[in-house]
């Protein structure tokens, strides 16, 4: 009598939303120390020695590290490395937004000729030559090949020693102090920069002063000098960062972002399908999510979740007791795992993987049923993890009926219904009550827009008039029409 039309229409829509918050920047200071930092110099034209006074004589201070750039004749440029000790830095922040570094000019004696003049260019050393040190060296003029920290030519090779991007540079022309800040690098690479140097592989700066001229001898913020700035300003380091911050996404993953990195701990979502975002937003910058913590997940109502390729921890029970828990696709290499991370989920989960990917041949992922779903989609949508999950290519057409019900995919996925079964009798229908019309269908799905039309003739159909409510428990929302003619109709209308 009041026949219910399904219609069908895909449209690729889909919108992410990220949380933002207000900046609140605190800054530390580093100074040199032996314990916190080195810096050295060697020349152009002896790549292969290091140039710098004994960090113990009489011409320093005792036990601090000289600090220079020197320049002879017939030297084409002059390079010097600094390095600071940040580890006193990590836990504390979430975002670095500004480094910059302080150097003090100087003569190396009284004659005028000696006035410092120069530029310095700072670059990223990269891990390749993390384990230099001053003070592991025999000095004076040491030979770099009987040391471990350069290799036998130095830290000269951009690309390889170190990273070609400019961090930034200053001129100077006089005695004095001057800034070099580190603008080169937007909030996102400096977070990136800080993170390695809080951790154990720090292999701090390049400071090159590009000159084309002869020059003589001078130094920048060393000990080595003479006059009133005679070792009071030793080089320093100053950053800029927001703290270390918790809170909950858009998509109700509880997050900590420390160093530079995202933690998640925990979930408040409503479950269904969960992509876990690459990247969450705090402070306005992008942090990689990088680990899942214990029990993050548990017991939470998900049927499916795709894990990003940055993951490399996954905690002790963190899916456990997630009861309607199919499929975990990793976007990426297999992370490391913790105990029994999927522990009593749904009967037959599998983890899936796509090619190229490794280490879900081997223990502990021989424990699972593992599945390689091919080739990464180019795309990776909500309908993409319901095709993995379901057996189907991720590029399967929408509007496919892969077992002959009459119900599309795109409708299948839409009322969370099993694509592998007939689903003839499970599309809604509308009852009447009274003198209205209700029709009742999930509407859950991610990227999904559900429209209920009406028609007297089911030729013209409109949506006005149509009053939906919900979501109930379930995810159902109920449509509802009052009758007012001999013949009414209501069709659901689902887009993606």
């Amino acid at each position: 009598m009041k026949p219910l039309k399904t219609y069908l229409q895909t449209i690729a829509i889909f919108v992410l939303l990220g949380a933002s918050l207000s900046a609140r920047a605190d800054t530390v200071v580093y100074q040199t120390g032996c314990s916190n930092a080195f810096i050295t110099t060697y020349w152009g034209a002896q790549a292969t020695s290091i140039y710098s006074g004994n960090p113990t004589g009489t011409a320093g201070k005792s036990g601090e590290p000289a600090v220079g750039f020197s320049h002879l004749f017939g030297q084409s440029e002059t390079r010097g490395l600094i390095r600071f000790d940040l580890s006193s830095l990590a836990g504390q922040y979430g975002t670095i937004t500004s480094v910059s570094l302080q150097l003090e000019t100087a003569q190396i004696n009284t004659d005028p000729k000696y006035l410092p003049n120069g530029t310095v260019n700072a670059y990223a050393i990269l891990p390749a030559d993390t384990s230099w040190g001053q003070l592991t060296a025999s000095w004076n003029y040491p030979n770099v090949a009987t040391q471990p920290w350069a290799g036998a030519v130095g830290v000269s090779t951009a690309g390889t020693d170190y990273n070609p991007t400019l961090l930034g540079s200053f001129t100077y022309n006089s005695l004095g102090t001057y800034t070099l800040n580190f603008t080169g690098l937007n909030s996102a690479q400096l977070t990136s920069l800080i993170t390695s140097w809080t951790e154990a592989n720090n292999p701090g700066l390049l400071l090159i002063d590009p000159v084309s001229t002869d020059a003589y001898v001078r130094f920048v913020g060393t000990s080595e000098t003479y006059g009133p700035s005679f070792y009071t300003h030793s080089p320093k380091l100053t950053i800029t960062y927001n703290p270390a911050y918790s809170g909950t996404d858009a998509n109700g993953l509880i997050y900590t972002a420390v160093n530079g990195q995202v933690t998640i701990t925990g979930y408040s979502g409503s479950g269904g399908a969960l992509i876990i975002p690459s990247s969450i937003s705090v402070y306005g910058v992008s942090l990689p999510v990088t680990t899942i913590a214990d029990s993050a997940f548990a017991s939470k109502n998900l049927t499916s979740v795709t894990i990003p390729s940055g993951v490399t921890s996954i905690g002790n029970l963190a899916f456990s007791g997630c009861p309607n828990l199919r499929s975990a696709i990793f976007a990426g290499n297999a992370p490391t795992l913790g105990t029994t991370p999927f522990l009593n989920d749904a009967s037959g989960f599998k983890v899936y993987y796509f090619t190229g990917a490794t280490g879900f041949t081997s223990s502990p992922w021989t424990g699972y049923t593992t599945v390689n779903a091919g080739v990464y989609p180019p795309s990776y949508s909500p309908i993409v993890p319901w095709f993995i999950s379901n057996g189907f290519a991720y590029n399967t057409p929408l509007t496919a009926v892969p077992n002959n019900d009459g119900v599309p995919l795109l409708m299948d996925y839409a009322l969370n219904l099993d694509p592998t079964k007939n689903q003839s009798a499970s599309m809604p229908k509308p009852t009447v009550s009274g003198n209205q019309m209700s029709l009742t269908y999930y509407g859950g799905s991610a990227g999904v827009t559900y429209t209920v039309l009406a028609s007297t003739d089911l030729q013209s159909w409109s949506a006005s008039g149509v009053t939906v409510s919900g979501p109930d428990a379930n995810g159902n929302y109920t449509a509802t029409i009052p009758i007012s003619s001999t013949k009414e109709f209501l069709r659901l209308k689902v887009t993606y």
